[in-house]
């Protein structure tokens, strides 16, 4: 499945209506990623959740166009990409009945968009991306073999390693001791 917009100026977007249009595409139906009738609905609700955020000019509680602003105001669309497919995986993943595969699917794009955060921060407040990965950080992430961590100077450092391309990223603390301290 996917989702169309014309080309809107990105300052307008919830500031007024536009026409969106989600595409059933063939390989919906190939039985590759999508096995069940529940996958399938899921699917289709992970693009309403993009054309709601497009229409509303946010995705969960991110302005789209003030939040991913770069130092030298430029909209940093690939960033607020990779947030608005975590955040329309996460309204999924709850579904009970989507199936193993489908949910397997979703997890390993999961883990994809997470790590692109550190790809994609270049401009943007330290801050903002910090927030971002500790936000973003799930607690199933922790049993995923691409956490892992190391000694150096006799300290405990958390790596995140992109299931795809293998490159290795630093976790911030604040992500481990939240969830040493069970508030995860």
């Amino acid at each position: 499945m996917a989702m169309h917009t014309p080309e809107i100026p990105v300052d307008l977007l919830g500031k007024q209506t536009f026409p969106v249009r989600i595409s059933i595409l063939p390989f919906a139906f190939s039985g590759e990623i999508i096995k069940t009738e529940a996958d399938f609905i899921s699917s289709l609700s992970h693009e309403y959740f993009h054309a709601e955020s497009v229409q509303k000019g946010k995705t969960d509680s991110l302005e789209i166009f003030s939040s991913f602003l770069t130092a030298d105001d430029q909209w940093n669309k690939d960033l607020f990409l990779d947030i608005d497919e975590m955040n329309a995986i996460k309204m999924e993943l709850p579904q009970t009945k989507i199936s193993q595969e489908y949910r397997a699917n979703r997890l390993g794009r999961y883990l994809e968009y997470y790590t692109n955060i550190w790809s994609h921060s270049e401009g943007m407040k330290p801050e903002f991306i910090k927030i971002l990965k500790i936000e973003f950080f799930e607690p199933w992430m922790l049993n995923s073999p691409y956490l892992f961590k190391e000694w150096q100077d006799g300290k405990e450092i958390w790596y995140f390693k992109h299931p795809q391309t293998g490159r290795e990223y630093q976790l911030p603390e604040e992500i481990i001791l939240r969830f040493q301290n069970g508030k995860g």
